[in-house]
């Protein structure tokens, strides 16, 4: 029995520390999405709009076809660099918070896709943690990709509701279910990063799905097991 019990402690000591490894790697790959985002934003579009200004000042001396489409090309490739910023890191999830991200990515992606993404919010004006808001946007940000991607929804609804100190999101679509549609395995390849991603914040997911109403996923947050996993995670003291 004290072989078995050290067996059992060992276990568990083993899996906690994975799971603060994986909070960690989800952390750190969080971190270089706004580096990456943000250089993309500060540097490489600043550097294309300067050239677009000595482009349209040497235009206006000569005009030569050439001139023009450099700038088109300009333009274009700053729009590009915009829009893989902001699917890195949006600036609205730093600056405004969790529910002005969600309507900049509802937006950008239903024109990206031509899906109909619908986000309503309920949340109030304080704002979750940080860790809590990046993960509450990864996942609905996972979950529209799997809806689009193996669900072939043409709308989905992205709910966000803050009540008794939780955060319920909720994502659903029109789409196939993804039961009958795929293979079991399919799912869990789909879905498998939004489930780690919500487990390691201390939040719970639950799946539905019906050949009638498309797919439904429901991750519910405590905000304060989250503030207190937050710490644990980044080596604070509990």
């Amino acid at each position: 029995m004290t072989a078995r019990r050290r067996t059992e402690t060992d276990l568990r000591s083993a899996n906690v520390r994975l799971q603060t490894v994986a909070a960690r790697l989800f952390q750190t790959q969080e971190a270089e999405r706004h580096s990456v985002a943000q250089e993309l934003r500060d540097e490489v579009c600043q550097a294309l709009a300067a050239i677009r200004m000595n482009l349209q000042r040497v235009q206006s001396r000569l005009v030569e076809s050439g001139i023009a489409e450099a700038m088109l090309i300009a333009d274009a490739t700053m729009q590009r660099l915009r829009a893989l910023s902001a699917t890195l890191r949006p600036p609205e999830l730093t600056e405004l918070g969790l529910e002005p991200a969600l309507q900049a990515f509802a937006e950008r992606h239903s024109v990206a896709t031509g899906v109909e993404i619908v986000v309503r919010g309920n949340i109030g004006t304080e704002r979750p943690p940080a860790d809590l808001e990046v993960t509450c946007f990864r996942a609905a940000q996972e979950a529209v990709e799997v809806a689009i991607r193996y669900a072939a929804a043409r709308r989905v609804w992205i709910d966000l509701i803050a009540s008794d100190g939780n955060i319920q999101l909720t994502i659903c679509d029109d789409g196939r279910d993804l039961d009958l549609a795929h293979a079991p395995a399919v799912r869990e390849t789909a879905l498998g990063a939004l489930t780690e991603r919500v487990t390691l914040a201390g939040g719970q997911v639950e799946i539905d799905g019906s050949a009638e109403l498309g797919t439904e996923i429901r991750a519910t947050f405590s905000v304060a097991t989250n503030k207190a996993i937050s710490r644990w995670s980044s080596g604070e003291p509990r």
